[in-house]
């Protein structure tokens, strides 16, 4: 199975639990959560002949909806390629699986968040059989403006990933992506956060207040799983003193350490405002399952209503769906309406699939 943009499962909890969520409070639901009327799959993107992805985020963006995929795997002939990262776009949202990605002058798929020269060259150099990948995981558009977050790691294959840290890769039409630099650390200069604060940068959005909030899921002990959230102004995105983190007494701290969760049971969060509930709406899938959640909160930052499934992934070949992914381009602009994704491997229906939400 392909693991993309996210931390592979790990064999042994994969085969011991069902799942991690919160209990469901009925009568906190009837005060906080929306119905919806219709849930129903829009249609399943098939990478192009020969490429292997898993699931991707998107960008609102003037041109469309881009979709950024973490590491890619393209064949041709006898040769592999390891791609660090893909994208396509999507310029119509009434064909939301019409993709056009992205390529070079020769008709080869493109790597629009680059490794460096001296990246390239030290995974020439290396004698461990690692290679360095760049999984985009995170992003948010701010104007014409998109900033992505992803995930630097040195994998050995897909059960064998050692992760570096979390860096910040502005977007700008016409223009190469541009990893911000940071130089807090003098070996991961493009790195705002670094290990062991990795897991920042899971999910993000803007909030209505002009600030980027950025939530930080990880894996606190076995089948404990949440996330926590900070926020910073988006010219100061990749700089690690600019982010204030809610804290556990319910205030914004500088001390990361002191991060606390505001939601369990996520291994990542992707959501938006809907100006038609007024609260914003986070999705994620069950950790170690197959079903998709939502969360409502009058803030970025909580509180959170009790989580309600919305729908069930096609479960893959092996183990469960990873992360699931808001493409806000693709929904309507009052929130009524939105989409979102998630990849399987399914035999009956693999690749990315786009599904529909309409709240009542």
């Amino acid at each position: 199975m392909l693991v993309t943009a996210g931390r592979p499962h790990c064999l042994l909890l994969c085969l011991l639990s069902s799942g991690c969520t919160l209990s469901l409070d009925e009568e906190h639901l009837e005060d906080l959560s929306p119905a919806f009327a219709d849930v129903r799959e829009l249609c399943v993107q098939s990478p192009p002949k020969g490429v292997s992805q898993g699931t991707a985020l998107s960008l609102a963006l003037p041109a469309g909806s881009s979709f950024f995929f973490g590491d890619t795997i393209v064949t041709e002939d006898a040769a592999v390629a390891f791609l660090p990262n893909t994208a396509a776009l999507v310029t119509d949202a009434a064909k939301p699986c019409a993709f056009d990605y992205q390529r070079d002058a020769a008709g080869a798929l493109e790597v629009p968040i680059a490794l460096t020269e001296e990246e390239r060259a030290f995974d020439e150099e290396r004698t461990d059989g690692r290679r360095t990948a760049l999984w985009p995981r995170g992003g948010f558009a701010a104007g014409d403006t998109g900033y992505v977050f992803y995930q630097k790691v040195a994998m050995a294959d897909y059960f064998d990933v050692a992760e570096m840290g979390t860096g910040v890769a502005r977007i700008r039409a016409g223009e190469p992506a541009e990893r911000l630099a940071v130089q807090r650390d003098a070996e991961e200069p493009l790195l705002t956060w670094v290990a062991p604060n990795f897991d920042w940068a899971t999910g993000a959005l803007l909030g209505n207040d002009g600030l980027a909030y950025v939530y930080g899921c990880y894996q606190r002990a076995a089948f404990d799983v949440g996330c926590r959230v900070a926020r910073v102004d988006p010219e100061h995105v990749a700089e690690p003193d600019a982010y204030a983190y809610y804290d556990f007494d319910g205030e914004w701290s500088d001390r990361v350490e002191r991060a606390s969760w505001v939601v369990s049971g996520a291994t990542n969060l992707s959501g938006f405002y809907s100006t038609a509930l007024g609260r914003y709406v986070l999705v994620y899938s069950e950790f170690l399952g197959n079903r998709v959640y939502f969360v409502t909160a009058p803030e970025p930052f909580g509180p959170f209503s009790e989580p309600v499934v919305l729908t069930t992934g096609l479960a893959p070949r092996e183990y469960w769906i990873g992360r699931v992914d808001v493409h806000p381009g693709l929904g309507s602009a009052d929130g009524r309406r939105f989409v979102f994704g998630y990849h399987t491997d399914n035999p009956a229906a693999p690749g990315l699939h786009l599904v529909e939400a309409v709240l009542r």
